[in-house]
């Protein structure tokens, strides 16, 4: 699965915010959490196949969590749309976003 790191709104509220695909289940997923709580503040398209079939639903999930850098909905529909063109290391490949694209 492929993992996008993005940058916390407010780190009081959530100081880790993650979307990617999972080719496994076709869905994408997005995760917040603290490191101070023992559970995600937020964890959806984990459960079952197909759950969020569409990049721009796994953004708005995340959106009051984590800053959205423009390039992060073109990289996401990639991850879906070119999924069997891709190698292993490119299907589960993790990337670091700042507020305002990736981080190098």
């Amino acid at each position: 699965m492929t993992m996008h790191h993005l940058t916390p709104r407010d780190p009081a509220n959530a100081d880790s915010v993650v979307v990617g695909y999972d080719h496994v289940l076709s869905t994408f997923f997005a995760k917040a959490s603290h490191s101070s709580n023992p559970g995600p503040t937020l964890w959806v398209g984990h459960t079952k196949p197909r759950e969020i079939t569409r990049a721009t639903d796994v953004i708005a999930k995340v959106e009051r969590y984590a800053h959205i850098p423009g390039g992060l909905l073109r990289a996401l529909q990639d991850d879906h749309d070119k999924v069997d063109q891709r190698t292993r290391t490119e299907r589960d490949a993790v990337t670091r976003w700042s507020r305002s694209g990736v981080d190098h």
